[in-house]
């Protein structure tokens, strides 16, 4: 934490505060986030970062891998946080992308649409492989990383959740708004959760992306938490997509992730 100099205040999410950093002594300056999550206690602060040390090894082209993480104990606020630093992207992430698009009622070209489903599937199945369960995937979750200074994005995902901090009870109390939509069931209901509820929030994105042309923020995000119970509006809804891309394989997909977690597939 010593050799971390804020910058300035980026966000405030589900999980942390965010802030852009640089590390002192670096002549680059390289800009780097430090996500800053609030814990019950100092033990649960060091059962988190124990659990946030998993995400250090994992090295993968479409996976944010953390470079740092440590405990930090406010004493004005007898606090204490888990922190982890993790790469800067100046295009930001996939959920203010998609709200552009969303704004001007703008669809997603289909090959655009195509390689950000392949990214987010390999990416997921590389999580998958080294046993990790991501419990925390929306499209802000996913990093905007230009294809040599194009256009173009890849996307990489980050912004993980671990058991002690999506299991602490004070994690609602922190939500911001949306911030669960895209939650399979089981977790906002407080059920054990595995692999597939990973899952559903993959089916949940891939909903957001592909009706950007279709509906406004705030009837998305309403339709987004009545499929949980309603099978007729998810039904109504890809009966939309399929009218804008004509894809048949692509409605399949999607149904495939948004039911029930025994039912929805592996990657």
């Amino acid at each position: 934490m010593d050799d971390i100099i804020v910058e300035n205040q980026i966000a405030t999410g589900l999980l942390a505060v965010v802030y852009k950093v640089v590390r002192k002594g670096d002549e680059t300056q390289t800009p780097l986030i430090l996500k800053e999550v609030e814990c019950q206690d100092l033990k649960y602060a060091e059962k988190a970062q124990s659990e946030y040390r998993l995400f250090h090894s994992l090295k993968h082209r479409f996976i944010c891998t953390l470079k740092d993480s440590f405990i930090k104990w406010d004493r004005k606020l007898s606090t204490a946080f888990v922190c982890y630093v993790m790469e800067y992207f100046e295009k930001g992430d996939l959920m203010t992308l998609l709200n552009s698009y969303r704004a001007r009622k703008e669809v997603i070209p289909c090959e655009l649409l195509e390689k950000w489903i392949a990214y987010m599937i390999e990416s997921v199945n590389y999580l998958q492989k080294n046993n990790v369960i991501h419990a925390n995937i929306k499209p802000s979750s996913f990093y905007l990383k230009p294809v040599n200074n194009s256009e173009e994005y890849e996307l990489l995902i980050g912004d993980y959740g671990v058991p002690t901090i999506m299991r602490d009870a004070r994690t609602k109390t922190r939500l911001v708004a949306n911030a669960f939509d895209y939650a399979g069931p089981e977790i906002i209901d407080g059920q054990p959760y595995d692999f597939k509820s990973d899952i559903w929030s993959i089916g949940a994105t891939l909903l957001d992306i592909c009706t950007t042309g279709l509906y406004d923020y705030e009837q998305f995000h309403s339709y987004l938490l009545n499929i949980r119970f309603d099978n007729e509006l998810l039904s109504n809804i890809l009966t939309d997509i399929l009218k804008v891309y004509e894809s048949k394989t692509l409605i399949n997909l999607i149904e495939s992730m948004l039911c029930r977690i025994e039912d929805r597939p592996n990657i």
